[in-house]
């Protein structure tokens, strides 16, 4: 999935500012801090999303020619192939 860095500054933003609001979090440092660390988590994530669609590709690919058939759903052949490497590897997506 790509997600622009805007996005994702403004995403760890409002999520520290809503950690730091809550009554039961004490942030123990300045809140950008946090917001740095949300934003890295994030972006760790996204890779690791983005690795799993190149690895759907990659299988998509290598079934080349039986993909040419007009009865097969590419789209739901991947999201099936997706779901099934995301299970194998305990990705939560």
């Amino acid at each position: 999935m790509r997600v622009s860095e805007r996005k994702v500054r403004a995403l760890a933003k409002g999520l520290a500012k809503t950690l730091n609001e809550h009554e039961g979090c004490d942030l123990k440092g300045a809140i950008e801090g946090l917001e740095l660390e949300i934003a890295a988590a994030i972006h760790r994530e996204l890779k690791v999303e983005e690795d799993l669609d190149r690895e759907v590709e990659e299988t998509l690919r290598s079934l080349g020619s039986q993909l040419s058939d007009p009865s097969v759903d590419t789209e739901l052949l991947r999201r099936k192939i997706k779901q099934q490497l995301a299970k194998q590897k305990g990705i939560v997506l």
